[in-house]
């Protein structure tokens, strides 16, 4: 069952752990995890 993840921020970070989540599923070769999206209190980032 994949496991729908939500990041919060969209800082440097998020992309760091947007790439793990990944590098993850290519590992297992299946998708473990999906990113569904971000969340970001700045309202110039919304989009």
């Amino acid at each position: 069952m994949t496991k729908k993840i939500i990041i919060l921020g969209t800082g440097g970070n998020s992309v760091d752990i947007l790439d793990t989540l990944r590098d993850v599923n290519d590992a297992q070769r299946e998708a473990v995890y999906e990113c569904i999206g971000f969340l970001d209190d700045d309202a110039q980032k919304w989009g």
